[in-house]
């Protein structure tokens, strides 16, 4: 796997989507360069790794639905590249194309590309999810297409994983390593098996070194930071004099289930909670665990609990 250097000014694209434009490779026609845009947030140097890993593993598996991948590198102004092989357009996902570069209207183009693919389509969503792949199989019409022989290709590299929302020293992992080792070894070609196999095993270190990196850098975050000032500052916000007021003017159910602002605020409440039981378990004193305790009841009972049709603000 090499890395190499792109240069999109001037060329035009092949295909565009939300997070990325699509070019003909300059040095050969038989592959692509996708490249992704400017608002796109930039994955980690092992997330691009793992990326080039998985889409390398899929194409072994499903070689006749998924394209080859090359490399993947940065372009000369440091956007992130991926160097695959080239698919022709069926005449659906070529007027789709078309459509979305001129900014025109893509509705009818994509019914016609969505009804190319709609045989094979299905199994091969199919497929993926018994690789355990379906977390991250982004549907949009625009990523498949149908080639010459009559194959339905997703056009879509595999990342690997992502930061997990919930919990943040951790990743969400968007492959199944279970039914990967289970499809590799069903794999009749050995060399296609222990190339997969190899790649598989790349994937899973990369991995692991991306997980302990993650929890080293939250361990120290929290280290350096005052949870009590944390948890100070999360509620701020919400306990500003017009926020209170507007959450407490929310008298019946429908009011409140319709409030936007009342919607953000039980996030908020069960976080505050969780820390506000840390400190407590961690040594914080009685006078400053019994103020902050008063500030999540303040928000609480601006929430409110429903009764009936009505929502009761005596309680938090």
């Amino acid at each position: 796997m090499g890395f190499g250097k792109f240069e999109s000014a001037g060329r035009v694209p092949l295909g565009e989507g939300k997070e990325k434009r699509v070019f003909v490779h300059p040095n050969d026609e038989r592959r692509v360069v996708a490249e992704g845009k400017e608002s796109v947030e930039k994955e980690t140097s092992r997330q691009r790794r793992g990326r080039y890993y998985l889409t390398k593993i899929v194409h072994g598996l499903l070689p006749e639905n998924i394209p080859n991948i090359y490399q993947v590198g940065e372009s000369v102004d440091g956007r992130q590249t991926a160097d695959a092989e080239r698919i022709a357009h069926s005449p659906g996902h070529e007027a789709l194309q078309a459509a979305l570069r001129t900014g025109e209207d893509s509705e009818s183009a994509a019914q016609q590309a969505a009804k190319e693919v709609r045989e094979g389509r299905s199994e091969l969503d199919t497929a993926l999810a018994e690789l355990g792949l379906s977390f991250d199989v982004d549907t949009d019409a625009g990523n498949y297409t149908i080639n010459e022989s009559g194959n339905v290709n997703y056009l879509e590299t595999f990342k690997p994983w992502q930061s997990d929302a919930r919990y943040p020293n951790e990743l969400e992992v968007l492959f199944g390593e279970d039914e990967l080792r289970e499809a590799i070894e069903a794999v009749e070609d050995a060399g296609v098996k222990a190339k997969c196999s190899q790649y598989l095993d790349r994937l899973l270190v990369l991995m692991e070194e991306e997980k302990n990196e993650l929890r080293a850098n939250h361990e120290s975050s929290r280290v350096e930071s005052d949870p009590q000032v944390e948890l100070e500052q999360m509620l701020g916000p919400f306990l500003e004099g017009q926020f209170l007021a507007n959450l407490h003017a929310l008298q019946t159910v429908e009011e409140a289930f319709a409030s936007e602002e009342r919607k953000s605020v039980k996030p908020i409440l069960i976080a505050a909670e969780k820390m506000l039981h840390t400190l407590g378990e961690t040594g914080s004193s009685q006078e400053e665990y019994n103020r902050l305790s008063d500030k999540i009841s303040l928000l609480a009972r601006a929430y409110g609990i429903p009764k009936g049709n009505i929502i009761d603000h005596s309680r938090g």
